[in-house]
């Protein structure tokens, strides 16, 4: 177990029950209840709160209340779940960054289908405005034909008419 105060002898540390996120209590050496506590925040990356009771203090009905709610570990068990939940957190993370790159691609791969659904509309677009072009012209020539005939129906209704009165 890590000790971050200095040792002298082993008469300058005393054991310390520290409930840690008031969940655990962890049995910890120490020269003193700060240092018994900072053990913990130190070390363990998860843990947000320490409270570090004395020998003398387990019979406090404070400690007796936690010792009821919370599960009694090692410090390296405490150290083992605190490890294993970083790596979960960063399996997360990973997995997270995996997802958003594959969102981004879904969203890169969307745009560029977007593009060239705009290329094809805009492609369309100047296919109809020829198509406009040409049907104005051939509604045109179409309405000058008619003229035209109407004028050949006429001349060829007088042309009978003329050949009927002298005959």
């Amino acid at each position: 177990m890590k000790n971050i105060n200095k040792k002298l002898n082993d008469s300058d540390t005393q054991k310390y029950f520290v409930v840690v996120n008031q969940k655990y209590i962890v049995n910890v050496e120490s020269t003193s209840s700060g240092g018994a506590e900072h053990v913990i925040l130190d070390n363990i990356k998860h843990s947000k709160s320490a409270m570090a009771f004395s020998i003398m203090e387990i019979q406090t009905d404070t400690f007796q209340g936690w010792l009821k709610d919370c599960e009694t570990i090692s410090y390296d068990e405490l150290k083992r779940k605190d490890n294993h939940a970083i790596a979960k957190g960063m399996e997360r993370i990973n997995s997270y960054i995996q997802e958003s790159e594959w969102i981004q691609e879904r969203i890169d791969n969307e745009l560029k289908e977007i593009e060239e659904l705009e290329e094809k509309i805009s492609l369309i677009k100047a296919n109809i405005e020829i198509f406009n072009e040409q049907k104005k012209t051939m509604d045109a020539e179409r309405k000058e034909f008619a003229r035209k005939a109407d004028l050949d129906d006429t001349f060829t209704d007088i042309d009978t008419i003329q050949d009927l009165l002298s005959a």
